[in-house]
């Protein structure tokens, strides 16, 4: 612990601001193969794509280079872009101010950005959900197809880009009961299928989450993921983390509002979809979970609202998230802090977060 707590204290120093000016924290992180750091944010409505020089160990990114990837006044107010890499493909999608989904993407290494897609048009004819779409998790498989979450009323759909977000096929529906408030989680799985995890209606009003792995054409069967038995109609709630868990299954952290609300974590089987009891980690005040991990190593950050303003906390598990550290404060900060977000660039994990005075990077040991 003591260890855990010194690597904070002398990491802090690692900082760097991007997207200067910008009026929204919201942003998104991603580091593409050759370790460079690309960040996504929001300036006066209009999305900007930037990203650092390959990073050194030690060493803070330094952005440059911006693209402008969507008209000024385009990013709806709510919308948190989502950013993947693979080779030398950047993929980025966002809400519209106009009630659609955008998506743009560079085969280039990010010299030049494709004109917006509109996702949502990619929604079943007979589709009968009506309301504004929302985009929530973007992913990219082994074999190379990417896939868009994104939800709608209670409605969840998914699809799946073939040639690297030139095209994307039509939308598969994947429930029609979700709490859309909730978000989605979104993680590849295997060369050509993924697991979502969402938050659920069930039994009318009780709010949880719900789990499937999903290809491309078979039928979509969801399970059960957590049982806290919250009832709150409050939206927008807090999305889901997911995690790969090597061979046995998934790690899963969520926001649980029944009758001791917080953050969550839990081992999910990937084959009997059974999980293990839920650990709580934080009180009511905790906002949207983030999970990493590489190997035996697990890292779940969150962000703390209290009197002072909030916090990054940060716990960490050597043995797959069977036990865990106690919490710590990686940062504090009297201002406006987005959500913490765990990234990794092989072997390396990272705790990024972005602030009124700039954005950080965390090395974690």
């Amino acid at each position: 612990m003591r260890r855990w707590i010194l690597c904070l204290m002398l990491c802090l120093s690692v900082f760097a601001a991007f997207a200067e000016e910008k009026q929204s924290l919201v942003s998104g992180v991603a580091f593409d193969a050759q370790g460079r750091l690309w960040g996504v944010a929001v300036k006066q409505g209009q999305l900007w794509v930037e990203h650092s020089q390959a990073l050194q160990p030690g060493e803070a990114p330094l952005f440059s280079g911006a693209v402008a990837v969507s008209p000024k006044n385009d990013v709806a107010v709510d919308s948190r872009p989502q950013i993947v890499t693979g080779g030398q493909n950047i993929y980025i999608g966002w809400s519209q101010s106009s009630g659609n989904i955008g998506f743009s993407h560079s085969g280039d290494g990010g010299k030049t950005f494709s004109a917006p897609l509109l996702l949502d048009h990619m929604a079943p004819a007979h589709d009968t959900q009506h309301g504004e779409p929302h985009l929530d998790a973007l992913a990219l498989t082994a074999d190379g197809k990417l896939w868009a979450a994104w939800s709608r009323v209670q409605a969840i759909y998914l699809s799946v880009s073939n040639d690297h977000g030139e095209n994307f096929g039509v939308a598969r529906m994947v429930a029609d009961s979700a709490w859309a408030c909730g978000g989605i989680a979104l993680q590849p799985a295997g060369d050509n299928h993924a697991v979502a995890l969402w938050r659920q209606s069930f039994d009318g009003a009780v709010r949880d989450h719900a789990i499937a792995r999903i290809d491309a054409e078979s039928p979509i069967h969801s399970h059960r993921a957590t049982f806290g038995g919250g009832v709150s109609d409050i939206c927008p709630q807090p999305a889901p983390a997911l995690a790969k868990g090597g061979d046995w299954g998934w790690h899963m952290a969520w926001f649980g509002s029944g009758k001791k609300p917080g953050i969550f974590y839990a081992r999910m089987d990937g084959d009997a979809w059974v999980s293990s009891p839920a650990k709580r980690f934080a009180s009511k005040q905790a906002a949207q979970p983030s999970l990493l991990a590489i190997d035996e190593h697990v890292w779940l950050a969150w962000k703390q609202i209290d009197q002072g303003g909030a916090t990054v906390n940060i716990a960490a598990s050597d043995d797959g998230g069977r036990s865990w550290s106690d919490s710590v404060v990686a940062g504090r900060s009297e201002g406006e802090v987005d959500e913490p977000v765990l990234i990794n660039h092989g072997e390396k994990a990272y705790l990024s977060w972005n602030t009124s005075v700039g954005f950080r990077l965390l090395p974690l040991p």
